[in-house]
């Protein structure tokens, strides 16, 4: 459980970085500081040692599966058409 919890907070931790690196997000915006605070949970999230229940993990792992999902919609997904069509 404490490999998935770290997985997934590593995965949400770099979908923030990818979304304010890339100008995906206006940085002048309130979006930014979202976005800067859940990187800051995300770090905060992989101290280990800490006692989570199951719950909490999923709903974790949820979040990277929707940061994930993101990633492919905005930028694999377009890339694969534009190479192999």
């Amino acid at each position: 459980m404490e490999l998935l919890n770290l997985a997934a907070s590593i995965v949400i931790l770099a979908g923030c970085f990818w979304l304010v690196y890339t100008h995906k997000v206006p940085t002048r915006t309130g979006w930014s500081v979202i976005l800067g605070i859940v990187a800051l949970a995300a770090v905060g999230n992989m101290r280990p040692n800490i006692c989570r229940d199951t719950s909490q993990v999923m709903l974790i792992s949820a979040m990277a599966i929707g940061v994930l999902f993101a990633y492919w919609r905005v930028e694999l997904k377009p890339w694969l058409i534009r190479r192999f069509v």
